[in-house]
C-alpha cells in the first residue's frame, strides 16, 4: 500500500519515491518527490510556511491506484483537480469525494486516514492546506458557511458542499500563478500568502452565491473531452476558436461540447474564452514594457478599440486608465 503522512506546517512524508528537500534564505523548506512505482509514476512539489503549505503534482497511472493518506493533525484543505479523476474516501466517516477535473472543493478533516483513488491516466492537481487559525481569521459570518464552521466547532472531517464547484478561469490564472511564481525568498512567501487569500475569497465567493453547487451528469469520458477543450482554448485563447472544429478537435458533437462546458467549468465556451482573455490582458497591462495595442494583438484582437470596449465590459475601466 502507497502511503502518506500529511502534517500541518511539516513536509508530507511518502513511504514510497525519491526526495530532495532543500531551504532557502529565509528557512522556507521545499521538497520535491518523483514516482516510479508499479502502475503509479510523477512527482510532487511542496513548499511549507507555518500556517500554509501548497503541494502541487502531476501524477500517472496505468490501472486505479488507491493511496493511502494519514492527517495527524486537524486541517483545513483546498483541492484544485486541473485534470483527471480521483476519488477521495474517508473510512472513519464514510464521507466521500467524486473529483472530475476543472473541479475544487475545500474540506476540514479531523486527524481522520483517507483513501485517495486514481482512476484517470493522468491527474494534475494543487492541494494548499491552511492552519486552522489562519482559515478562521478570514472565514466570513455568513449563513452559507455555518453548515462548516459547525464541522470545524465539533471537530467532524467534511466538506465546503457536498458538490465540487467548477475552476473558473479567474481561480484557474491565479492557480498559475502560483506555478510559475517568479518570486524567491521572502518575496515568494508574500506573493504565495497573497494568492492563496485571492483563491480562498474566489472559493468562498463561489460558495456564497452558488450554495448549492451543480451535480455533473456528465459521463468520465465526456468529463474528459471537455478537459480537453478547455485545455486547448488555454493554450490557444487567442487564435479564431469556432464550436465545430473545438467539437471535432474533442471527438464529439456540438450539443455535448455545449452542454458539458457549462456544466464543467460553470460558463459557456465563448463566455470561458472571453473570460480569458480579459484576464490574461489584465496581467499583461500591468507590464510596463508592452502597450496597449501590443496588449489587444497579444490576446486576440486586431482592432484596439474593440479590446477596449470588451475590457471596459469587464472591469468597468478602459485599459488606459487601468495601465
Amino acid at each position: 500500500m502507497l502511503e502518506v503522512n500529511k502534517k500541518n506546517s511539516r513536509l508530507t512524508e511518502f513511504n514510497f519515491g525519491e526526495k530532495d528537500i532543500q531551504k532557502d534564505d529565509c528557512n522556507t523548506t521545499e521538497l520535491y518527490s518523483k514516482f516510479k512505482e508499479p502502475h503509479f509514476s510523477g512527482w510532487y512539489k511542496e513548499i511549507v510556511y507555518d500556517d500554509l503549505k501548497i503541494g502541487h503534482g502531476k501524477l500517472s497511472v496505468t490501472r486505479p491506484i488507491q493511496v493511502y493518506c494519514n492527517y495527524t493533525d486537524a486541517t483545513i484543505e483546498m483541492v484544485f483537480v486541473l485534470k483527471g479523476n480521483l476519488k477521495a474516501h474517508f473510512p472513519d466517516t464514510e464521507e466521500k469525494q467524486h473529483f472530475k477535473g476543472n473541479t475544487h472543493n475545500l474540506f476540514h478533516c479531523a486527524n481522520n486516514h483517507a483513501l485517495i483513488e486514481f482512476k484517470e491516466k493522468k491527474t494534475h492537481f494543487i492541494n494548499i492546506q491552511l492552519a486552522q487559525a489562519f482559515f478562521e481569521e478570514f472565514m466570513p459570518l455568513e449563513k452559507a458557511f455555518d453548515t462548516f464552521k459547525n464541522l470545524i466547532r465539533n471537530q467532524q472531517t467534511g466538506y465546503l458542499q457536498n458538490n465540487n464547484f467548477p475552476i473558473t478561469s479567474a481561480i484557474q490564472l491565479i492557480l498559475e500563478e502560483i506555478i510559475e511564481s517568479p518570486w524567491k525568498g521572502h518575496y515568494r512567501k508574500i506573493f504565495l500568502h497573497a494568492k492563496v487569500l485571492e483563491l480562498l475569497l474566489l472559493q468562498l465567493d463561489q460558495c456564497r452565491f452558488d450554495s448549492v453547487a451543480p451535480t455533473s451528469t456528465l459521463s468520465e469520458v465526456d468529463a474528459a473531452k471537455i478537459e480537453k477543450a478547455k485545455e486547448h482554448i488555454i493554450n490557444n485563447y487567442n487564435a479564431q476558436i469556432t464550436i465545430p472544429k473545438l467539437a471535432k478537435l474533442i471527438g464529439t458533437n456540438e450539443f455535448t461540447l455545449k452542454k458539458g462546458f457549462k456544466e464543467l467549468v460553470g460558463t459557456t465556451v465563448f463566455g470561458y474564452i472571453n473570460d480569458l482573455k480579459m484576464y490574461k490582458a489584465k496581467k499583461l497591462l500591468t507590464q510596463k514594457n508592452i502597450s496597449i495595442s501590443q496588449v489587444s494583438e497579444m490576446v486576440g484582437y486586431k482592432n484596439p478599440q474593440h479590446f477596449s470596449t470588451a475590457f471596459k465590459k469587464k472591469f468597468g475601466i478602459v485599459p488606459s486608465k487601468f495601465k
